[in-house]
């Protein structure tokens, strides 16, 4: 729990999107006592998800039609009533010192939107080489001024106008066993590579075998991410099997059309 914060101000709605997140959802929300509103827009979860999110004082949708990221994430959107909205996904958590900054900035007449440094955990180890410590994504914006694109995977939050920064880090606990490795591995780089004119149609196994070899080399390599151990290790292999198959992928729909 981050305690007591002051809440006066703007309004805040915290937007997630769920599909069978029951171990994650808790602790997500647990951190979200900052904001007016938690907005939910789940994916026909099986597993416990909704009973977790009546726990908490939640708006919660379910939208079964699966078109993609981008798309259920501009649902929940356009879902919140709050003037700016935290976009988050389930295993994703808000210490308390970035939820001071945000109530600081909001007040802000000059931003739009702020971009948020992410620090992703590993099996349990903060990665701070290998890529993943340069990430920083816009996860904070006036409603208004904010939606997001279309893309199937790797959505983005677009805002038109003055984006600023915090110096405060997003926690992101998306691979915490090995069952997570494999699925999410599985699920982005087909959904990636199944995105239209994400690869080239010559795409296929030995294109992507070579991708997957140069991916694993610069981040394991030239991006230091042997520096991490044996987890930086094994999430080089991670992006490089991605890597792999969405370049199958690609070969597939082809077939396919």
């Amino acid at each position: 729990m981050q305690g007591v914060i002051n809440r006066s101000g703007p309004t805040i709605s915290a937007i997630i999107i769920t599909h069978n997140e029951e171990k994650n959802l808790r602790a997500c929300l647990q951190s979200l006592e900052f904001c007016h509103e938690v907005v939910i827009v789940d994916r026909d979860s099986s597993d416990g998800t909704q009973a977790v999110a009546s726990e908490f004082n939640v708006r919660f949708y379910s939208r079964p039609d699966w078109k993609g990221f981008g798309i259920q994430k501009q649902r929940c959107l356009e879902l919140a009533k709050g003037e700016w909205i935290v976009s988050l996904d389930a295993d994703e958590r808000i210490p308390g010192n970035l939820a001071r900054e945000i109530l600081s900035v909001i007040n802000s007449e000059h931003q739009n939107g702020f971009r948020i440094k992410r620090q992703t955990f590993f099996l349990g180890k903060h990665l701070r080489f290998g890529g993943w410590s340069d990430e920083t994504i816009i996860r904070l914006a006036r409603k208004s001024h904010a939606r997001f694109d279309g893309s199937q995977v790797h959505e983005k939050l677009l805002v038109k106008g003055s984006i600023g920064n915090l110096k405060s880090p997003l926690l992101h606990f998306s691979y915490q066993d090995f069952d997570d490795i494999f699925e999410k591995t599985k699920r982005y780089a087909l959904a990636a590579g199944k995105r239209k004119g994400a690869l080239p149609k010559w795409a296929g196994a030995p294109v992507g075998l070579a991708y997957s070899i140069v991916t694993f080399v610069l981040r394991y390599f030239v991006k230091f991410g042997f520096l991490d151990g044996s987890q930086g290790l094994m999430a080089a292999a991670m992006k490089s099997q991605e890597a792999f198959w969405k370049h199958v992928a690609r070969t597939t729909q082809d077939r396919e059309c």
